[in-house]
């Protein structure tokens, strides 16, 4: 197996425990033992991708090239592991709110976005294991949600979750997916498939 492919795999799992512990913050209830494991599992993870990458130079560059992809790099595996801090922050202050004196419409928000945001990073580890759902992971990453109300927690969550977005959309014009340009049909072949 490449030296892209494990790195990938690893990213992937990564990926994986991020979407677990955004997903802890879907009720506001956050269990501690919960996201100790997945931040744990998510460190190993991004050792195990940075240790990968040690061989990198070593291996073909006609094997980098053959899997078709975007290379990935230490840079990029810093910059996944650089999301912890933007989702342990939010679990943080998810932590310190008062869940449930919250008016319903952040925390609707809040918990939308959790589940929205979850969903997102399996489909982003799906599509950097394997290349599938290349679509998914463009189109479905979903907006920081609107938050108003009392208190400086809400604007400190906004803020973070702007400042993951950012992070997350940085990563994904370096190496997320290329959109396909459309290649026109050759006049003859079009007329051909009309017939």
């Amino acid at each position: 197996m490449s030296v892209a492919n494990v790195v990938r795999t690893h990213l992937a799992r990564a990926l994986e425990q991020l979407a677990t512990l955004i997903g802890l913050g879907v009720d506001g209830e956050i269990s501690p033992p919960a996201r100790s494991a997945a931040s744990v599992a998510f460190g190993q993870a991004i050792a195990q991708a940075r240790a990968v990458l040690v061989n990198d130079p070593f291996e073909a560059s006609e094997v980098r090239r053959a899997a078709g992809r975007r290379p990935i790099d230490a840079a990029v595996a810093e910059q996944v592991g650089r999301l912890f801090i933007p989702v342990s922050a939010i679990l943080d202050l998810l932590t310190d709110l008062a869940w449930r004196d919250l008016p319903q419409p952040p925390q609707h928000a809040i918990r939308t976005h959790h589940q929205a945001l979850a969903a997102w990073f399996r489909q982003a580890a799906l599509w950097t294991r394997s290349g599938e759902g290349e679509g998914g992971v463009v189109d479905g990453l979903p907006d920081p949600p609107i938050l108003s109300g009392p208190g400086d927690q809400l604007t400190a969550l906004a803020t973070w979750y702007g400042l993951l977005h950012q992070d997350i959309r940085k990563i994904l014009d370096e190496v997320g997916p290329q959109a396909t340009p459309l290649i026109p049909q050759p006049v003859g072949d079009a007329l051909h498939v009309i017939s």
